[in-house]
């Protein structure tokens, strides 16, 4: 019972990874969704899936100018951060999507 919960909270949901990387940038799913050459409501499926593609996570890694990895991080967004390394997990993330966010708007 403890293991089976323990792998539900370390379980990552990737779809839910990429809504939270879009909003952090600010990108509306329509804007994301042009960029793709798809509609918003197939980005709003993307975000509702659990696992996705790496063909479809590498395009939208590549529209938003960051690295595919950040994707599939386990912590990210995760409400467990009871611990100082999930902290800091998430705060790496964060500078890198925050250098990544400058690079692109600045170059």
């Amino acid at each position: 019972m403890v293991a089976e919960t323990t792998d539900k909270l370390r379980k990552r949901h990737t779809g839910r990874n990429v809504q939270r990387v879009r909003m952090y940038f600010g990108v509306k799913q329509e804007a994301l969704a042009a960029d793709l050459g798809i509609s918003q409501q197939e980005v709003s499926k993307i975000e509702q899936q659990e696992e996705i593609e790496e063909e479809v996570l590498s395009q939208i890694a590549g529209v938003l100018g960051i690295l595919l990895s950040i994707f599939t991080c386990s912590h990210f967004g995760s409400s467990h951060f009871g611990s100082s390394e999930n902290k800091l997990i998430f705060a790496e993330i964060i500078s890198y999507a925050e250098c990544a966010f400058y690079i692109r708007t600045n170059y």
